[in-house]
């Protein structure tokens, strides 16, 4: 590995020390998912699917783990994720009353190569 001069060491650290700041004074209060361009009028976190299923499931998750689309695969697959009654009745619930609302098409999809 090349040792970094001095000047550039400076030059690293204030690049890096301006990421930190940048990412300290950002709030994402909503975003669009790259992969499905279903918009979302909230934090990323707002589901926390982790909480719901675990960090083991989340990894198999075929869907973005912080889009609606996410909490209706792990509905689907809550059997093969060994999910408790409670936790499956949180993600009905999540689908049911809209609280994780997903274009009709995105549900045919899921529905389909789920159910």
């Amino acid at each position: 590995m090349t040792e970094l001069t001095e000047r550039d060491q400076e030059l690293l650290d204030d690049i890096v020390g301006t990421a930190e700041k940048v990412a300290e004074d950002t709030d994402i209060d909503e975003f669009t998912d790259p992969k499905s361009g279903l918009h979302h009028g909230h934090h990323p976190n707002k589901h926390r699917i982790v909480d719901l299923i675990g960090r083991e499931n989340v990894y198999d998750l075929n869907e973005n783990p912080n889009s609606h689309e996410a909490v209706h695969e792990a509905h689907f697959r809550a059997d093969e994720f060994g999910l408790d009654d409670s936790t499956k009745e949180k993600l009905r619930r999540m689908r049911e009353n809209d609280q994780a609302p997903i274009p009709p098409e995105a549900e045919v999809r899921l529905s389909r190569k789920y159910a």
